[in-house]
């Protein structure tokens, strides 16, 4: 009986360990992923498939780490690199591809400094890099993640409007917050 108590004692635990790690796996797949989509022809079905994977990973770590209570650094780093990979090669396999008028990449633009502008003044006023998950921002990455959906369905210059008409609304938004955080 002692030997079955210790047997499952070690299943649970290995158990918990793998639930508690579940969501940095889950993030650890958006970066591998990230790999074979910058070698996908963009707007291809298996292009599509990896996106949406990667796009789900996204959505999908933050929430199961608060679920499973385990947020950590490690995870929040991993995430940060993630996020990050899977930007550029979006980018870098995207970008090309759309045919949008200069005012909408000059719209891009001062979004981009407002955002930059955020960051330094977050880090100004309180020592370390500001990220605000305001619902603005959730909306407008969950536009940016729909975007290439979009694309072969529609004018481009119209969706990309709109982002960059809900993008200019969240990064005001988080920069109006920056700016009567308390730094207590």
């Amino acid at each position: 009986m002692r030997t079955f108590a210790i047997v499952w004692l070690y299943e649970f635990q290995s158990d918990v360990i793998f639930i508690k790690n579940i969501a940095n796996v889950i993030t650890a797949a958006r970066l591998v992923l990230s790999v074979p989509l910058f070698f996908t022809e963009p707007f291809s079905a298996l292009f599509y498939l990896l996106y949406s994977a990667c796009g789900i990973s996204d959505m999908a770590d933050g929430f199961i780490a608060r679920r499973t209570h385990s947020v950590s650094k490690t995870g929040e780093i991993l995430d940060s690199v993630a996020d990050f990979a899977f930007l550029v090669v979006c980018f870098v396999r995207i970008i090309p591809c759309l045919s949008l008028p200069v005012w909408i990449w000059a719209w891009v633009g001062v979004i981009f400094a407002v955002r930059v502008a955020n960051i330094i003044i977050g880090y100004v006023r309180f020592k370390r890099i500001i990220a605000l998950h305001t619902v603005l921002n959730k909306i407008t990455g969950l536009l940016l993640f729909l975007f290439p959906f979009i694309i072969p369905c529609v004018e481009t210059v119209y969706p990309a409007a709109a982002v960059c008409l809900v993008a200019s609304l969240a990064s005001l938004h988080e920069g109006y917050k920056i700016l009567i955080m308390n730094k207590g």
